[in-house]
């Protein structure tokens, strides 16, 4: 199991995990309630480089990813819906891969893996997620960092506070009337 792999079967790890995701999963709530501490940073066109993943750990992560999370009216959607069909690379066991089937430029470039799927993964099911769905798709480019707009908008650099720490993100209120949120980067 993944899982066990992670943890190696250590019960403090665990917990450490657990509380992460759990503190993201709360942040990210409060991001889409219009909690977080933004600020207007401009227009950006589609494919406009807008922040870079951190490598490695940061606030409520365990390592260096995106989390892409889409909203319409503060309500998640999944991405995959949204996101152009793609080659990607899949490391989401034990969860299946999924088709991506919309138009949307991609927020990474190639190679993009796949680490967490929208909706009631494994980790979820886990209870990862105080028993709710992974409310985003969680990707890594291990040679790239630069993070671009899916879709032409508004940008916002963003912040708030998450297990201790501070969770970057920035927001592109898009011209579709699309919210489209990029979790775990420096701008």
């Amino acid at each position: 199991s993944s899982l066990l792999t992670m943890t190696r079967n250590d019960e403090k790890k665990y917990q450490e995990l657990l509380s992460k995701a759990r503190a993201e999963l709360e942040a990210i709530q409060s991001i889409l309630a219009g909690q977080g501490k933004e600020t207007e940073a401009g227009r950006v066109s589609e494919a406009s480089r807008i922040a870079s993943v951190i490598p490695g750990s940061s606030a409520c992560s365990t390592g260096g990813h995106l989390h892409l999370e889409v909203a319409k009216d503060k309500t998640h959607q999944n991405p995959a819906n949204f996101l152009s069909s793609k080659n990607v690379v899949w490391d989401n066991l034990p969860d299946g891969q999924f088709a991506f089937s919309g138009s949307w430029s991609w927020p990474l470039n190639d190679t993009v893996k796949i680490t967490q799927g929208y909706g009631m993964t494994s980790w979820a099911r886990l209870g990862w997620y105080r028993g709710g769905p992974h409310s985003g798709i969680d990707m890594a480019n291990s040679s790239d960092n630069t993070v671009k707009a899916v879709r032409p908008g508004t940008l916002y650099l963003g912040s708030i506070g998450c297990g201790g720490g501070t969770l970057r993100y920035v927001r592109v209120k898009q011209d579709d009337g699309y919210d489209t949120y990029y979790l775990h980067v420096n701008y």
